[in-house]
Parts: structure tokens; sequence; C-alpha cells
């Protein structure tokens, strides 16, 4: 599998499809501490939750804070960004001047609804299959994985970094996250009425 680099062009880059599928009985994690380690260089997650911690409601976010979304693009633009299926639905397209990389089982999926809007993406059938192209990637590379619940906890154990915006409210809603206590709250990144956004260091 290719990998972007950031001498190429974002705009420009030519369509890239791949969906790959990963044998249950051949399982591609990294295994060892140098490879855990340069994994979680490269790997973050960005992540908006209120105070109840709520991230998402019936597969969309139960707010809607623009200075937030471009706190999100600042951040995310030029990278690679990691969803799941349900994120990239609810989203509707591909993330402009970033590399979407959807994870999914569903092998069928992409080709059937989004082929003709493909642009910068590509599909892996299973979370190794990811971790495996953040490993292998040239070190300027970063990724950021931006949901949804099950993609955060998933990917949660390998990143070294979480990009937390607190929502000051309570909201309604059916996915949570938590910041683990293996990371400990860094610099303040942004703050404004409606939001401020840290970043959360693992320490362990």
């Amino acid at each position: 599998m290719g990998v972007f680099s950031k001498s190429q062009s974002w705009l420009n880059f030519e369509e890239v499809v791949i969906f790959a599928k990963i044998s249950p009985n051949k399982r591609s994690l990294p295994t060892c501490a140098r490879a855990a380690m340069s994994i979680a260089s490269k790997l973050s997650i960005i992540v908006a939750v209120s105070k109840n911690g709520i991230i998402g409601k019936n597969g969309r976010i139960p707010w809607h804070i623009p200075e937030e979304l471009k706190f999100f693009k600042s951040i995310t633009m030029g990278h690679t960004v990691i969803m799941g299926r349900k994120t990239f639905e609810s989203i509707g397209r591909v993330l402009p001047g970033r590399r979407n990389l959807v994870v999914t089982r569903s092998e069928n999926w992409f080709f059937e609804n989004y082929y003709k809007n493909s642009g910068q993406i590509s599909v892996l059938g299973s979370m190794d299959l990811a971790l495996n192209v953040i490993r292998d990637s040239p070190i300027p590379e970063h990724f950021w994985v931006i949901g949804g619940e099950e993609i955060y906890r998933q990917f949660l154990p390998y990143v070294g970094a979480i990009v937390c915006s607190e929502i000051p409210a309570t909201c309604d809603g059916d996915a949570f996250f938590q910041i683990p206590r293996a990371f400990v709250r860094g610099e303040k990144l942004c703050e404004c009425s409606q939001f401020v956004a840290h970043k959360w260091i693992r320490t362990e």
C-alpha cells in the first residue's frame, strides 16, 4: 500500500481506493516495544466531549460550534484522518486536504455507496492493517483518529496523545469518551466561550 508523504500534493493526488482484508488467524499487530513507540509517536486522537462525557447522538454530534470545527480543521489539515464507516457516512463526504482512512469490516460498502466520490480515501478491513500503515509510514506523517466511539476505543491503547475539546454543557447522547488515567493534561491549544481544547500526553 502506498503512503502519502508531505512532499506530495494533497489536492492533485490520484484517486486511491483500497480494500484489504486480514485473516483472524494471521494478526499483524506490532509486537515489539519499538514498533509500538513508533506508532504512538505518529498517532493521536482528536475528540470533542461534553461535560458529561457525550461525543455523539444517533450518529451525529449533538452540538454545532463553528469555532470548534475550525479548530478541528486546523489540527487535522494536511494529515491522515482515521474513522469508522458510520463516522464517514455521518460526514457524508471525503474531508478535503486530508487523506481519509476508513476502517470497516463491510467489504462491499465503499464500492456500492461512495465509489464516484472517493477522492483521497483508503478503505481497510481491520484495525490491524491500519496500525501497519501507521507503523510503516514516513516519520513526518501524522494520523488523527476522529471517531466514532468504537474506533476511539480500539485505537486508544496505541495513541501517544489526545487533543480534547471540552464542551462546558451537559448533553443527551448515546456515544461516550473518557480520557484514561495514563494521560496527563498538557498545553492549552484553544479557548473560547463555547469550548476549551487541551493536549493530553500519554505517560505510561
